[in-house]
């Protein structure tokens, strides 16, 4: 699995990095969890998936970078919003996939 070196995490999981990456990764995660990942797709900039499918997928060979880690659907969807945010703050444009693989 490919981390983001600076993974974004939602509130109430800071110091639990390491944790839950081990856990992500062997297969275990909390049902609660959420993982947000550059998308699959070329259509769009992230995908939101429940951390219990990525065992699999990254099995599969399919997983891409994982860039947040949330507590639920609606964190993961505050944690994007805190990606472009940045991004725009930094860079003056929404080229996340860019500002990702830069920081």
């Amino acid at each position: 699995m490919e981390w983001f070196k600076n993974l974004y995490l939602s509130q109430g999981l800071e110091g639990k990095q390491e944790e839950l990456i081990s856990a992500v990764e062997k297969g275990e995660p909390p049902v609660w969890l959420y993982a947000v990942t550059l998308s699959i797709s070329s259509r769009d900039l992230l995908d939101i998936r429940r951390a219990t499918s990525l065992k699999k997928l990254d099995d599969q060979k399919k997983l891409p970078m994982i860039v947040g880690l949330s507590r639920g659907k609606a964190q993961a969807i505050g944690i994007t919003a805190r990606m472009l945010e940045d991004c725009l703050a930094d860079r003056g444009d929404t080229c996340l996939r860019d500002y990702l693989r830069s920081v």
